[in-house]
């Protein structure tokens, strides 16, 4: 996945702001490499409260070039945000 391409995005957009959702075992290496910029790791996230955090999000970004299936996608396209890839 490429989501240390964000990084550079956030960098050039200082009114920017990223919320890292979900968990998996690179997430003490991401949020080292965030350290210093406005992102925000939740940890994981169900139901209502997931809800809530597509619903205040301005888009959802997926900067995967290997998901295969991306549910994830599906549920950002249902709560009426913009998805870019």
């Amino acid at each position: 996945k490429r989501i240390q391409d964000l990084r550079a995005v956030l960098d050039a957009n200082p009114k920017l702001r990223l919320a890292v959702v979900g968990q998996g075992p690179y997430r003490g290496e991401l949020e080292k490499f965030f350290a210093g910029s406005k992102t925000h790791f939740t940890g994981i996230m169900r139901g209502e409260e997931l809800w809530g955090a597509f619903a205040s999000a301005d888009i959802f970004a997926m900067p995967s070039d290997s998901e295969t299936l991306g549910f994830v996608v599906l549920e950002a396209q249902a709560s009426g945000i913009p998805v870019v890839g």
